[in-house]
């Protein structure tokens, strides 16, 4: 058993299957609807012996790795057709960066027109307390509110 398998073992026999979830698809870059079926999976029969549905369906799921200038490139296209969003989910499916970070580094080309350097998005604490007053203070109230319940989820 590798140790995602015996990590999510461990939590869902503590009850913990969101948290199963969330470390299946840390540790594998499966998307959520995939990883909550190999779990289901897991608990239904014991092992991690996922279903062909399930098999292709990640394999349908997969992107294709891009080179950065690529990611760049493509995510600026997305951001320039008011696709937000889409920018964000294939930041995260190529860099499999956390959300918070996907959504600052399209953010910040979206106001700036520049990407931020790799690990210069703040993580909560007094750093992180600064980078939400920094947003305030631009007017981004409504993306400082959301990092922070995003940090408290």
């Amino acid at each position: 058993m590798s140790s995602a398998e015996e990590r999510c073992a461990a939590l869902l026999r503590n009850g913990e299957k969101i948290q199963a979830i969330k470390v299946w698809r840390e540790h594998t870059g499966a998307s959520l609807k995939v990883s909550k079926q190999i779990i289901e999976h897991f608990e239904q029969h014991g092992n991690w012996e996922a279903p062909i549905a399930i098999a292709a369906a990640s394999a349908a799921e997969a992107v294709p790795a891009m080179t950065e200038a690529e990611l760049k490139a493509a995510c600026a296209a997305l951001i320039e057709e008011g696709r937000k969003v889409g920018a964000v989910q294939l930041w995260r499916q190529q860099t499999r960066a956390s959300l918070l970070e996907c959504r600052a580094q399209v953010e910040s080309f979206e106001k700036t027109g520049e990407w931020l350097a790799p690990g210069s998005v703040p993580r909560p604490g007094t750093p992180f307390v600064l980078y939400l007053m920094g947003l305030l203070l631009l007017g981004a109230v409504a993306s400082a509110v959301a990092i922070v319940v995003q940090v408290l989820d």
